[in-house]
């Protein structure tokens, strides 16, 4: 007679194996020290036996070898204190030699290229070092193992008062511990490591971090969170909801590192923001400043949650720029005069002297989107003005280009549903009651120049261009529908 085991010990057992089974996660340890900032000694700690490791793909494309370029000294030991072969197979991985886990790797990432390299514009993920700290990306520190676990935590080991800024969660009871998540968390982020100052502007239960650095930064710090706050609840008003990542890419937190520097500047990696501030900037550069977060931000909407399938940046970059001047022009960051100083000096300027305008169509020239920034960027936010001020004007300004920006937020936010440009087309021909077809033919996927002297004046507008400027201003005795769709147009 087979004797039967309590049920209490049954379901001890089937822990005990299920937790014995369970795979731990990959660990990352990242020591920095204080004299020597630019440089990164980083320990994994693999569970697994990998056959490789590698470095992302993106970013350092002036590099043959891409991040590899940076990283020195690799070596690894199994878990009998066995030394391990590390080899290169290629530009940007290693092979691995066999082992016993868990295996530890070992090594180190100079990050002296901030001072040593030429970097294209922007500051593309390159590292750099402040008197307060140190700013890295995933990209550039971490090596990556096959097979790509979705279990990754990240430790710093850091001077005595530093800590760390990252997007990732922090582990419970441990200091400057994180638990990073996939291999896009891990490599699409940005973090900042110093004794540097921290808010968070919390939304429905999504939060932006910000890290300020440098005296001219911290104290402008409440201006900041201000200006984050008001945006946030602007853009969840207009959209209706806060941003609705595909179910395949969680987004909870971004992080946004400010820091003071030399010069103004910015970039975005994965969904996080770095800005460098000047401490007095001329004009041009605090224009800059004011403009690059809330055109950021607001590709958490029009680029994470709506999201393009093919080269449709015309749309995620111009409108994007359309509803980052009207937040601007809401919060008296930008009065009328500097909205069309702005909408003259950037975008019809660059436009205009774009080599591609007139030649190519602005879906053509996203292959080579940095040499087309005045067509795309630019052409795209003339593409939006034109179609806000037609559906406004045929509608008596009941409708606008807002109900079409909820429209595609409700149909593909949260979704893998993609659009393209026939779907924009469409939205806006529903919207407006007049067929866009025309309009696309020869301004989307022709080459004819927008005419957003003529959109403008059929808003309401004084507006020609004169010598090369774009001059814009209100006309006297508009209609009370004229001022209706211009107040719209900017904000009010």
């Amino acid at each position: 007679m087979t004797k039967r085991l309590p049920a209490l010990t049954v379901l001890l057992t089937l822990a005990m194996l299920s937790q014995s089974d369970a795979q731990e996660p990959t660990g990352y340890n990242v020591t920095i020290a204080a004299a020597t900032p630019r440089v990164a000694v980083i320990e994994i700690v693999l569970p697994v036996a990998v056959a490789e490791l590698h470095m992302s793909e993106r970013g350092a494309g002036q590099f043959e070898d891409g991040w590899a370029h940076f990283v020195r000294e690799v070596s690894a030991v199994d878990a009998n204190g066995n030394n391990m072969t590390v080899e290169k197979a290629d530009s940007r991985s290693w092979r691995m030699g066999s082992g016993q886990p868990p295996i530890r790797v070992r090594y180190v990432v100079d990050l002296a290229h901030d001072l040593e390299e030429e970097w294209p514009g922007g500051i593309d993920g390159a590292a750099y070092a402040t008197g307060w700290g140190v700013f890295y990306t995933g990209r550039a520190l971490f090596m990556l193992p096959d097979g790509q676990p979705n279990d990754l935590r990240v430790t710093f080991d850091l001077p005595d008062g530093w800590h760390a800024s990252t997007p990732w969660d922090v582990l419970e009871g441990e200091q400057n511990s994180f638990r990073a998540g996939d291999e896009v968390s891990l490599t699409e982020s940005i973090l900042f490591a110093g004794h540097h100052e921290n808010l968070v502007i919390e939304k429905g239960g999504f939060e932006v971090l910000f890290a300020f650095g440098g005296s001219s930064v911290i104290a402008r710090k409440d201006e900041f969170g201000a200006a984050a706050d008001q945006t946030f609840t602007y853009y969840v008003d207009l959209l209706g909801d806060a941003p609705r990542p595909p179910p395949d890419e969680t987004v909870s937190r971004i992080l946004v590192v400010m820091n003071e520097a030399g010069v103004t500047d910015g970039e975005v990696i994965g969904q996080h923001i770095s800005m460098l501030l000047e401490p007095e900037p001329d004009p041009t550069a605090q224009i800059f400043a004011q403009f690059m977060f809330p055109h950021e931000f607001f590709h958490l909407w029009n680029g994470t949650s709506i999201r393009r399938d093919g080269p449709e940046d015309w749309f995620s970059e111009g409108f994007t720029n359309f509803y980052t001047m009207k937040v601007l022009y809401r919060s008296g960051a930008l009065d009328e005069a500097a909205y069309f100083g702005f909408l003259n000096g950037l975008l019809y300027q660059r436009y205009s002297a774009d080599e591609g305008t007139g030649v190519i169509s602005m879906r053509d020239a996203v292959p080579e989107k940095d040499a087309h920034w005045g067509l795309i960027y630019g052409g795209g936010t003339f593409v939006a003005i034109c179609h806000d001020i037609e559906i406004r004007r045929q509608t008596d300004n009941a409708a606008s280009l807002d109900d079409l920006m909820r429209t595609m937020f409700d149909r593909y936010g949260g979704s893998t549903e993609t659009y393209t440009a026939a779907d924009v087309e469409a939205l806006v021909s529903e919207l407006s009651g007049v067929d866009q077809t025309d309009f696309y033919a020869r301004h989307i996927y022709g080459v004819e120049p927008i005419p957003i002297d003529e959109c403008l004046r059929e808003a309401g507008f004084r507006a020609e261009v004169v010598e090369g400027q774009l001059r814009v201003s209100r006309k006297r005795g508009a209609t009370p529908q004229e001022a209706s769709v211009i107040e719209g147009m900017l904000g009010s």
